[in-house]
């Protein structure tokens, strides 16, 4: 008895470690197969022009040093925008710019490098309005942009602490499955860089924004920046991802 249980164990755990080899083989097949199509071409083409064109505009608005609230919308453009972006993109075939070419390990290590500077420069945006708002005695995040804001800002704590098991999950106390490890964090990835765009469509019904800008085109056309990059990138880049996420082992 106790060897057939025995037995029946060991064959357990030999067919969850195949399932969870196939998986895993499948995720980084996905990602080497998949060629460049017009379609993701365009888009690639889209996202980064939008993303380049939405930053610069803002840093040039807020122009950094004229101010200690110029350094808040530069530094959460760069982080959220741009260093974001090109740090959850990177994986994707879509949307190689350089980086994107090289070994799997080599688009991890330019990913952390990317997310790294990101978070940088998001704790010095917060940093820098919560110490504004301190100095001139205005409340803090009671707007949507404000909470927003910090929601994310939390999120990408966690993100980043997430990455790390995911890099080393012997470390845990516990074993859990790289493959589910993978999964949450590219999950919950998708959704904080949701929440940036979000903020950052939030922020230009700030007054700060509104009073210099006037325009309702171009503020139209502003605003539909983040949500047009949030859309492709999650059309693109997440179908690859969170997909396999329902998919059954």
């Amino acid at each position: 008895m106790a060897k057939s249980r025995k037995e029946f164990n060991a064959g357990v755990i030999q067919l969850k470690q195949f399932w969870e080899s196939k998986i895993d083989k499948h995720m980084e097949e996905v990602e080497k197969k998949s060629k460049p199509t017009p379609v993701g071409v365009a888009s690639a083409i889209v996202v980064q022009l939008l993303a380049i064109g939405f930053a610069n505009f803002i840093i040039w608005l807020a122009k950094p040093s004229s101010s200690i609230f110029s350094w808040h919308p530069t530094m959460m453009t760069l982080g959220f925008m741009v260093l974001m972006m090109e740090a959850i993109v990177i994986f994707s075939p879509w949307f190689s710019v350089g980086l994107g070419g090289s070994s799997h390990n080599g688009k991890v290590f330019y990913h952390w490098v990317l997310q790294v500077c990101g978070l940088v420069c998001a704790y010095i945006g917060l940093g820098v309005i919560s110490y504004n708002k301190f100095i001139n005695g205005y409340p803090h995040y009671t707007s949507w942009h404000g909470f927003m804001g910090i929601l994310v800002c939390c999120s990408l704590a966690v993100q980043a602490c997430g990455g790390i098991i995911e890099l080393y999950p012997t470390a845990l106390p516990f074993k859990v499955r790289k493959v589910i490890l993978k999964r949450l964090h590219a999950f919950s990835g998708t959704v904080t860089f949701a929440g940036a765009m979000i903020t950052l469509f939030l922020s230009l019904y700030s007054n700060w924004f509104l009073n210099q800008v006037s325009n309702v085109f171009l503020w139209t056309a502003l605003a539909a920046c983040p949500i047009l990059i949030l859309v492709i990138v999650i059309g693109q880049f997440g179908r690859n991802h969170i997909s396999l996420m329902f998919r059954r082992n």
